[in-house]
């Protein structure tokens, strides 16, 4: 938490780990820190590579193993470290999954603006994918973020990192719709505590899961057979920039990362796209 400033998310995750790690050495009779060696960590990382896991997933495991055995070995509280020169296990990088314009456009028309949640569906998807804000920072996102006049929204991201949002016109009129017309009617028992978007039942704040059932009801709808989830909105956003022009660093700096290699992998274009770029710039296309 202090020294690496993870988000919340993120820690709890990491406890989790540990907790596993723990029962498995109750298992086996390890009962101390101390008493863990390299061949009982190969083991149980062993172990974890034969279950259903990505190797995501495996990767985090390792991860917080060595974190926890440093901090261990660091406060002298063992002699050494047991997961030292253990590597975390290569990972798989794949393309995300993206939807096109012409999808996201099919998806916000089989929304029914008349209908109870038709605005605030619309705000959300148009926010979502204007924006590229994850899903936390959605459900987080409050009446105080929005800055109308200056057409951003102030983003609260993964470690309570800050960062300011551009927000187009179309979204934002999504957005003004939905404040003016239906959200003082779903907050009407003020449970809303200052937040955007909230739950058509009873006025609280929406819920990460409420989210992905909104996004996957209106993709059905539509038609698109792949899953739609909310992180398909924000790698929309990020891959649609990029294919259209937009600097790297900027959309680093609009989704949040800290690392830019995270937003290299935005940077994939489509062939017809590569094509065109060939056919526009080489001086024998």
């Amino acid at each position: 938490m202090f020294e690496r400033n993870l988000a919340q998310n993120t820690l709890q995750a990491y406890r989790r780990d540990i907790e596993c790690f723990i029962r498995d050495m109750a298992d086996r009779k390890v009962t101390r820190p101390g008493k863990v060696d390299r061949k009982i960590v190969a083991e149980y990382l062993n172990s974890l590579a034969g279950l259903p896991l990505a190797p995501s997933s495996l990767a985090r495991k390792t991860s917080a193993l060595r974190l926890y055995f440093r901090f261990l070995a660091s406060g002298k509280e063992i002699a050494k470290d047991p997961t030292d020169g253990i590597e975390l296990p290569r990972q798989t990088h794949h393309l995300p999954k993206v939807l096109t314009l012409e999808e996201i456009l099919e998806v916000l028309n089989v929304v029914d603006k008349n209908s109870k949640g038709g605005l605030r569906d619309t705000a959300l998807i148009e926010v979502m994918y204007g924006t590229g804000m994850r899903v936390s920072e959605v459900v987080g996102f409050r009446l105080e973020d929005l800055r109308v006049s200056e057409q951003v929204v102030l983003v609260f991201g993964k470690g309570s990192k800050e960062r300011v949002v551009p927000l187009g016109d179309i979204a934002l009129k999504a957005l003004n719709e939905y404040l003016k017309k239906e959200r003082p009617l779903l907050d009407r028992r003020g449970k809303g505590a200052g937040r955007v978007f909230l739950n058509l039942r009873d006025g609280s704040p929406i819920t990460r899961m409420g989210i992905w059932k909104v996004l996957r009801k209106y993709a059905v709808l539509a038609g698109i057979e792949h899953k739609v989830h909310p992180h398909v909105l924000r790698h929309s956003f990020a891959t649609h920039l990029v294919e259209n022009g937009a600097d790297l660093r900027a959309v680093q700096e609009m989704l949040g990362h800290a690392d830019i290699a995270t937003t290299k992998i935005y940077s994939h274009l489509s062939g017809e796209t590569l094509r065109q770029v060939h056919r526009d710039s080489h001086p024998r296309a």
